[in-house]
């Protein structure tokens, strides 16, 4: 086994390129093979990032110490066995990332409609990954720039498709090991008022910043984001589609937008001999202002090497995404909460053991004195979101099922924190109940209980 990751390692170190910047059909592209584009600029084929055997189909900047990725094919589906894996031409044309003997793909172009046999891929000069006819190279069926992953490179859209009504979005990598979508997105916005703009959201539910609008030469909110004495920035609208581009005024310039794994954009430049990667911007500006960069029960620290730690009686979810500053996952208890107590069944009714929380929190929401309910090591703010929580939990108990939200309202409620909620009716619990005492010939109705003990029984929706 030790053998066979050192082959694997020593493999991916010693990549050679397969003697050009195209793949043209009957040709395949192994593990410790790339393509170079014609210029030397960028370089496709199989990596892995830091300690992880995952391995990933994609494109970085060629004759830099370190892979700058800029596109990833299977970012949310790794290789397990690289070694034997291959990206070839399918049948019908389209370009298929297979493992092992298997037929079925890691990941395709997936065109629909068959394509000329005469197809090849080709890695251009400009990051752009093209499927293309061989005889007519302005032919073109597929595009990685149609695909963007976290990184948006100067001659790309990022768009909106009017006919479709799908937005194009940099997607952050999950952290810096995993390629896999992350929790903050950027897209572009055309709002009923035709105002134009960039946005980011956490989770893509809650928007956390805005560009501002586009005046036609800079972003209202963020002058800096537009055009200047490095780039020309540009939008285009017509019936089809609306889309921001930009390009280089130095073509001996290299440039990336970057949707980063911290919830931040940020834009970078390079020039040979002047600049190392150079930050240009970063948005927003302090990290401070990320939605939930420490996740649930996470408190940011500015002076923290980490930027976060969490409440205390709380510990991270995961100390290996910790590490890599993935803090998505958020704290945990160290001690679980002991909601539920035991319960027992009896002719098909629940009797607990001990009373729930469900009763204590609905005399205490009808008092007005929910927040009793509040454990005090929370920190003020997330009070409102907590109180919210109990509130959805208290519409979820409601007696008659007809009152109570369906799953996809549930989803709803949880994900607009904005929005009002509806006053929660009185909960599925009552101490008094008509029960049938197998037991005994007569049937007896009446209390089920003496004391307040409170019963349930389970009523479908």
């Amino acid at each position: 086994m030790f053998a066979c990751i050192v082959l694997l390692f020593v493999s991916f170190n010693t990549c050679h390129s397969i003697g050009g910047d195209t793949l043209s059909a009957g040709q395949n592209l192994l593990v410790n093979r790339t393509l170079a584009s014609q210029g030397n600029i960028f370089e496709l084929g199989f990596f892995t990032k830091g300690t992880s055997f995952n391995t990933y189909l994609g494109i970085w900047y060629k004759n830099f110490t370190d892979k700058i990725i800029v596109w990833v094919a299977n970012r949310d589906k790794p290789l397990s066995n690289p070694s034997s894996s291959k990206l070839e031409f399918s049948e019908d044309g389209n370009l298929l990332l297979l493992e092992d003997s298997s037929k079925t793909p890691i990941w395709s172009t997936n065109l629909m409609s068959p394509i000329a046999n005469s197809t090849e891929a080709v890695l251009l000069d400009d990051g752009n990954f093209v499927l293309r006819n061989s005889s007519e190279p302005s032919t073109v069926f597929w595009q990685s720039f149609d695909h963007p992953t976290d990184t948006w490179l100067p001659g790309a859209k990022l768009r909106v498709d009017k006919l479709t009504g799908k937005t194009q979005s940099l997607v952050s990598w999950r952290n810096s090991e995993d390629p896999a979508p992350g929790v903050f997105s950027l897209g572009i916005d055309i709002n009923p008022n035709k105002t134009t703009q960039f946005y980011i959201e956490w989770n893509m539910s809650v928007r956390y910043w805005s560009s501002g609008a586009w005046d036609g030469e800079k972003f209202n909110l963020a002058p800096e984001m537009g055009s200047n004495n490095i780039f020309n920035f540009s939008f285009v609208s017509d019936e089809s589609e609306s889309y921001f581009t930009y390009s280089l005024k130095n073509s001996a310039m290299l440039s990336r937008f970057v949707m980063e794994q911290s919830g931040q954009i940020s834009q970078l430049a390079w020039l040979d001999g002047v600049w190392d990667w150079k930050i240009l911007l970063t948005q927003p500006s302090k990290l401070s202002e990320v939605y939930a960069y420490c996740g649930a029960f996470g408190i940011f620290n500015e002076t923290s090497s980490t930027h976060c730690t969490c409440l205390q009686g709380f510990k991270p979810l995961s100390t290996e995404a910790t590490l890599l500053d993935d803090w998505s996952g958020g704290c945990v208890r160290k001690i679980p909460l002991q909601l539920e107590s035991n319960v027992t069944r009896k002719n098909d009714v629940i009797v607990p053991a001990q009373p729930t929380l469900i009763m204590p929190a609905w005399h205490l929401w009808n008092d007005g004195q929910v927040s009793e309910l509040l454990d005090v090591v929370l920190d003020y703010a997330c009070n409102s979101t907590v109180l919210r929580y109990i509130n959805i939990g208290l519409l979820c108990v409601q007696e008659k099922p007809t009152d109570r939200p369906t799953m996809s309202g549930i989803v709803s409620m949880l994900s607009n924190e904005v929005a009002p909620l509806p006053t929660p009716k009185q909960p599925a619990f009552s101490t008094s109940r008509a029960v049938k005492d197998t037991d005994s010939s007569p049937r007896m109705t009446g209390t089920c209980s003496v004391n307040s003990v409170t019963i349930t029984v389970i009523e479908a929706r």
